[in-house]
């Protein structure tokens, strides 16, 4: 991972020479470090370019084909993490039990298993056999730590929002197609300004937001699911963006519990 920063074509040579060569020193900003985290050596997010996961992402083929759903399955574990499942160790709970849970927000049960999975090969999870092949129903996973900071630090970060909107699947062309607009404007010119990433989050919000509401899912007041959880934390990213100065929330998040 180091490696991968230093050497990275997204790292300005100035910051790794400046010291060597006696200037002043140079800072490497957060969303820098993101941003290489995501892309490595490469212009533009995938699955296979980083260390960094979308959990926006999901299936097509998938019964009920939905944004959220790796963003409860994570929510879950992470509230239920200090928790004793069923195989007695803290954690750890059954794929089933956790299928279950989601079903009561509206998830078909293999969807879940199906999301499940895809969070344990890309090691967001771990499962009670040891290995990041494929959980069954009855095998038991826990959140690892790769997982808990998606959820609970990068949903919240602008670079890492914008970062991942060219390989979330958007359900409403419209939407879509505006999207699309600012992955081309980084194509041909490098990099978006500030501006124009907090535009490009506030449009991937909006969509999420309508999402959220048209699910089966109590969106009433946001409380208690994974999607109202990531829907604040996306809220108070675009108000930072805003407003680099504005105040953080006192109100004590429920996953530092």
């Amino acid at each position: 991972m180091f490696v991968s920063v230093i050497t990275s074509g997204h790292l300005s040579e100035t910051v790794i020479t400046s010291t060597v060569l006696g200037g002043r020193k140079a800072s490497i900003a957060e969303w820098t470090i993101l941003k290489i985290l995501m892309r490595t050596g490469y212009r533009f997010f995938s699955e296979n370019s980083g260390f960094i996961s979308n959990i926006f992402t999901f299936d097509p083929d998938w019964q009920k084909p939905d944004n959220f759903l790796l963003c409860e399955a994570l929510w879950f574990l992470a509230t239920n993490r200090k928790r004793t499942g069923a195989i007695g160790i803290e954690g750890y709970f059954t794929c089933r039990h956790v299928a279950v849970e989601l079903q009561k927000l509206g998830y078909v049960m293999e969807d879940v298993l199906a999301a499940l999975n895809v969070l344990l090969k890309r090691k967001l999870i771990s499962a009670d056999h040891m290995n990041f092949q494929q959980v069954e129903f009855d095998d038991s996973v826990q959140i690892l730590a790769s997982g808990y900071m998606h959820v609970r630090i990068l949903s919240g970060r602008i670079e890492y929002l914008v970062g991942i909107i060219p390989t979330t699947p958007i359900l409403v062309p419209e939407v879509s197609a505006r999207l699309a607009d600012f992955v081309k404007n980084e194509n041909t010119r490098g990099e978006l300004g500030g501006s124009q990433k907090v535009r490009a989050v506030e449009i991937f919000y909006e969509y999420l937001m309508k999402q959220g509401q048209a699910n089966a899912t109590p969106f009433s007041t946001l409380q208690g699911t994974g999607a109202g959880y990531v829907l604040r934390q996306v809220a108070g990213a675009i108000q930072h963006g805003r407003n680099a100065t504005s105040a953080v929330s006192s109100e004590p998040d429920p996953l530092d519990f």
